[in-house]
């Protein structure tokens, strides 16, 4: 099969995807009138298929606007490599003391919500299993406009501190926090670099 060929199938996916109700009532319609022959059978042909179209277009609208209520209701997490130089004097000292990656260092990791929703249950998980959280400033995130961002402190499974930046580079952790229904939302990223504070985000996956 060459590619003229696979897009032509892809094309008609595609029509089918976007028209297939369309399709299913003109192919009705011409076999209702072919089957009835007196004008009142094919009148309440007619108002079945006006029916079918109402019912289906009310199911759209129900799918589309629990959507969007998702949507509102979605939390989204960020990771973050975040540097003291960029908070107040005032919570300096305390977040060198609690939260920075280890005692030599100005580093630190913070979670955001950007998402609409607000954030329960935030939790990190290390994919390989070496590190875990030691500390949450909080596990509650509020939604955006405001959204809330907080530290967190990472040390290593066996509650040793990290002594080096190459502990956490290249490493995956996951991310997950609920909605307001208890609806649990899965983000991974990856550290790529602690001193640019570069954070790779991986993928995203919402369980039921």
């Amino acid at each position: 099969m060459n590619y003229k060929q696979l897009g032509a199938i892809m094309n008609l996916k595609n029509f089918w995807k976007n028209n297939k109700l369309l399709i299913i009532l003109v192919v009705i319609a011409i076999l209702g009138a072919l089957y009835f022959d007196e004008t009142s059978n094919k009148i309440l042909f007619a108002t079945f298929l006006a029916l079918f179209w109402y019912a289906w277009e009310t199911r759209e609208l129900k799918e589309e606007a629990i959507k969007q209520t998702e949507i509102e209701q979605k939390p989204v997490m960020i990771l973050y490599v975040r540097n003291l130089n960029n908070i107040t004097d005032a919570t300096k000292k305390l977040f060198k003391r609690e939260y920075t990656i280890n005692n030599r260092t100005s580093y630190y990791l913070s979670l955001r919500n950007v998402g609409r929703g607000p954030a329960f249950n935030v939790e990190v998980k290390n994919q390989d299993d070496i590190f875990m959280v030691e500390k949450y400033q909080c596990r509650f995130f509020a939604p955006e406009p405001k959204g809330d961002e907080q530290a967190i402190k990472m040390v290593k499974k066996d509650n040793s501190e990290i002594r080096s930046y190459d502990n956490l580079e290249n490493v995956t952790f996951k991310v997950s926090c609920k909605n307001i229904d208890g609806k649990l939302y899965n983000f991974q990223y990856k550290i790529i670099d602690i001193e640019k504070r570069e954070v790779e985000f991986i993928s995203k996956y919402d369980s039921n």
